[in-house]
């Protein structure tokens, strides 16, 4: 799943309709928290548990800096606006006032705790389930995704730029190679018109299914090895999907 966005509600009973249990795996990606009210129980839901993985999102990004700076100061369940601005105002980070305030008012251990789990979060996830090889990533490859040529991925270059340290993210699969960087995988929209892998697909939130595909009913979209599941849970009249990888059935909440 995709793109909380605050919605614990959705969140759960989510959780409810697929029978989630400890034999499972969940994996969200990104963009849990700002927009909706409760994107801090949210996270903090998902930080105890063993078998959910939590992908970097956009929203997510932008509030690193904000939750390190307040993670290293003790606040009461008196902290005002004003205090929220100054944060902002010396991280140079938009912010969301409701989720600032409910990290803000953590005692200090789980404010701490908190920070160091979204500070490790991974950027991307390459996984194989039921035969099939798959990408996960907030926003995906853009359209500035570097290709590397037949003779480069015979040298040998992306397998080294996939190894060095950097904030680049690197696929190869078979005689295809494809350069990512964090802005591509947090920020950017995914290129939905490319088929950037023909046995792999790539699995993105980040953009509303139904500007992925105008003709979509709103749900889950798929194409060319590529699958959108936000939803629109972070907007009027949107939803929350669920994939289950092993079957392809897809699950919505509202």
């Amino acid at each position: 799943m995709s793109d909380l966005h605050g919605n614990y509600d959705a969140y759960v009973a989510m959780l409810e309709k697929i029978k989630f249990s400890a034999d499972d795996t969940l994996y969200v990606l990104g963009d849990v928290i700002n927009r909706g009210p409760d994107g801090v129980p949210i996270l903090l839901d998902i930080m105890e548990r063993d078998n959910v993985v939590l992908l970097m999102g956009n929203h997510e990004l932008m509030n690193l800096n904000p939750f390190e700076h307040l993670s290293l100061m003790e606040y009461d369940h008196n902290l005002d606006s004003e205090v929220i601005m100054e944060v902002t105002e010396y991280t140079r980070i938009p912010f969301d006032s409701q989720t600032l305030f409910d990290f803000a008012r953590l005692p200090l251990a789980e404010k701490k705790s908190l920070n160091e789990y979204l500070q490790g979060l991974p950027l991307y996830l390459e996984t194989e389930i039921g035969g099939q090889k798959y990408i996960m990533a907030h926003a995906g490859l853009n359209v500035d995704a570097r290709e590397y040529s037949s003779a480069e991925i015979e040298e040998g270059i992306p397998q080294w730029a996939r190894e060095k340290s950097g904030s680049e993210a690197v696929f190869i699969y078979g005689d295809k190679a494809y350069s990512a960087s964090r802005e591509s995988l947090v920020w950017s929209r995914h290129d939905y018109n490319k088929e950037f892998f023909p046995d792999v697909k790539i699995i993105t939130g980040h953009i509303v299914t139904r500007q992925v595909d105008p003709n979509s009913d709103g749900g889950i979209v798929r194409m060319n090895n590529n699958i959108a599941i936000d939803c629109g849970m972070g907007f009027r009249d949107g939803k929350l999907a669920c994939l289950c990888l092993e079957t392809g059935e897809e699950f919505y909440t509202e």
